[in-house]
């Protein structure tokens, strides 16, 4: 049964996805609208989650309305009309306003596709409401509250950006190539480390703004080895002393990288699509991870992007060196990515 998304979802997906828009367009057919239901729907969750303006203990209530309708079906929406309302940037409110169509879509799906993605956003959204309820609270100034230990920071990336690295594994296998001869459990554990190994990038990334908004993902326990705590982070004077711990999240992120790659090439060979999907955001995430190392990410003035010629050099090398042996390797390891052979 074919899918349809729709030309405004799928302009809207191009608007709010930025660069995980490049996965979604060149992933295969047959499991492009799953994901992109599935990103849709997350995004629209995470929505609800940043609306400031609105106070955290409504923001829960509705969020787990969502997951309710997600679960049930569409006729146990929540009314989202004071959220759209509060959405200060256009796309966020486009978000909301489609937000229905997206439970419908998921709702539409054959039953095998809509257990995987329902099982996945319940878990998101468990992620997105731990989020809102450690660092929801209302305060006149900034105070960062950490995590308390490594514990809620492995869990935590499981919950938003690990468990979508099982789906991703079982839509594949199920519509692409099911007779594939894979490790299924050693293909799962390298697919949430994949996930987790992106939104550490994004935490690692977005630590300064994070921090003046009260969001310190930095465990307490961590911090306290290095004789910080949060409200020092909040001085960029402090990163020599910070460093060092950093450091130890970009080492932690690199090994999480080096078991994507391992995932993305025990996909099978003729699954081109799939393996430059799984690879443009590897050699991205690495090539971000650098340029933390050599910047002061304590400071709030300081934006680390990929720039586009560097992005789109990343799609041309891949695809022009896709079938000479070694090419692909040769750009991991150029980008930063640890030996494939070591236990490191």
């Amino acid at each position: 049964m074919a899918i349809v998304i729709g030309q405004d979802i799928n302009s809207l997906l191009r608007r709010s996805a930025r660069s995980f828009y490049l996965t979604l367009k060149i992933l295969p057919r047959p499991i492009r609208p799953q994901l992109s239901i599935g990103y849709l729907l997350a995004r629209i969750s995470d929505t609800i989650c940043d609306t400031e303006a609105i106070l955290p203990t409504k923001r829960l209530e509705v969020l787990d309305q969502f997951l309710t309708a997600v679960l049930e079906g569409p006729h146990k929406f929540p009314d989202l009309l004071i959220f759209i309302q509060h959405q200060a940037k256009p796309i966020d409110k486009e978000l909301l306003e489609i937000a229905q169509r997206g439970v419908v879509l998921l709702h539409s799906l054959p039953e095998f596709d809509k257990a995987v993605l329902q099982r996945t956003l319940k878990i998101i959204v468990q992620g997105q409401r731990f989020d809102l309820v450690t660092f929801g609270q209302e305060l006149t100034q900034p105070k960062p509250i950490p995590l308390r230990d490594e514990a809620e920071l492995e869990n935590y990336t499981y919950s938003v950006a690990g468990c979508v690295g099982e789906l991703w594994t079982e839509l594949c296998h199920r519509h692409l190539f099911p007779n594939a001869r894979i490790d299924m459990a050693l293909a799962l554990q390298r697919a949430v480390r994949f996930g987790k190994a992106l939104q550490l990038v994004n935490i690692l990334r977005d630590l300064a703004q994070d921090l003046r908004r009260n969001r310190c993902y930095i465990p307490a326990d961590q911090l306290a080895k290095y004789d910080l705590n949060p409200v020092d982070l909040l001085a960029p004077g402090n990163w020599p002393k910070f460093k060092p711990l950093y450091l130890t999240y970009t080492r932690l992120a690199r090994k999480y990288f080096k078991d994507a790659w391992l995932y993305t090439r025990a996909i099978p060979q003729n699954q081109f699509r799939v393996r430059l999907a799984c690879a443009w955001p590897i050699l991205i995430g690495l090539k971000t991870l650098a340029l933390l190392e050599a910047s002061n990410p304590l400071d709030p003035s300081t934006a680390i992007k990929i720039p586009r010629s560097h992005v789109r050099s990343i799609i041309l090398r891949t695809i022009a060196g896709y079938p000479i042996p070694g090419f692909w390797d040769a750009l991991y390891r150029a980008s930063g990515g640890l030996p494939l052979t070591s236990n490191t």
